[in-house]
């Protein structure tokens, strides 16, 4: 990996709202204006988790600026951000919030001192987002003039992908939160029934199917064959919602996260992680 790779880490991004956040930036300092590809982790994820910096190192080394960021109310906390430790928050998430992150994140880079300007192409950005939170930026994405391509990560389908059973939104109202369980930290993380509130308030502005059309530019969609927690076939249906400039890739032998592992020893990505980092290159530069 190209060694002039700069990592800016936990840059602590303060937002009016006080749902503060941490930010990272990978890059190749070489006063080049550069592209700006900006990740968003999924449900359960964060910024550190797996071999995401590694990632970010390489698109770095191909002269992309690499920002990735932890969601405000992803439930981590500012002074330890690998670990689930502030679960209120967690509680209280939901895709207002999220979508308010990620406007954030954009926005900051304009007036961040910890880069100068002079490496920053803030008229092209590109939106790469990991299972819910490619659902987020596919859903999201049209509303940034600047980015002029999306790559959904074994994105979900939807963003009420959970929440299908009427049933199940029936219990969670009436028991106030439904609690999912992380079997990597073996902890059980509420959901508060705001997040349902939230998002039927505003189905229009986060329904996927409807809004990804609206995004005219390139849309790449990477899965893996043996994703068992949201199979390749949603990869299909967003291609449906969304037939013209839309690619798919499908990758073999792969899982929901790539083959990757969190904590990843590695010092370099295995074949499936560098088969995805390349295609998706690919894509940005050519898309």
């Amino acid at each position: 990996m190209e060694h002039l790779i700069q990592r800016l880490q936990n840059i602590l991004v303060n937002k009016p709202d006080k749902n503060n956040f941490l930010l990272d930036i990978h890059y190749r300092p070489n006063q080049e204006k550069k592209d700006i590809v900006i990740f968003c982790h999924g449900f359960k994820g964060f910024k550190d988790w797996g071999a995401w910096n590694l990632i970010a190192d390489h698109f770095a080394a191909e002269n992309f600026v690499f920002v990735k960021f932890n969601f405000s109310h992803n439930g981590t906390g500012i002074e330890d951000p690998v670990s689930f430790t502030n679960l209120d928050a967690f509680a209280q998430n939901n895709y207002s919030k999220e979508w308010a992150d990620l406007q954030a994140s954009i926005q900051v880079l304009k007036t961040i001192p910890d880069i100068s300007q002079k490496e920053l192409n803030h008229n092209r950005i590109h939106l790469i987002g990991h299972s819910r939170g490619g659902g987020l930026v596919l859903t999201t994405g049209h509303n940034i003039p600047e980015v002029q391509s999306i790559s959904g990560w074994a994105s979900v389908d939807a963003l009420d992908y959970a929440w299908k059973d009427p049933t199940f939104i029936e219990d969670w109202k009436k028991k106030g939160y439904y609690e999912v369980y992380n079997g990597r930290t073996k902890q059980y993380m509420q959901l508060n029934y705001q997040f349902y509130e939230d998002y039927s308030r505003q189905v229009q502005k986060f329904q996927l199917s409807s809004n990804i059309s609206k995004f005219k530019g390139p849309v790449l969609l990477c899965h893996g064959a043996n994703d068992q927690a949201i199979p390749p076939i949603a990869a299909d249906n967003i291609k449906s919602y969304k037939p013209n400039n839309t690619e798919i890739c499908i990758l073999e032998n792969c899982d929901h996260v790539f083959n990757m592992r969190h904590p990843f020893g590695e010092h370099q990505l295995g074949p499936i992680a560098s088969k995805l980092v390349r295609r998706t290159i690919h894509f940005i530069k050519n898309g």
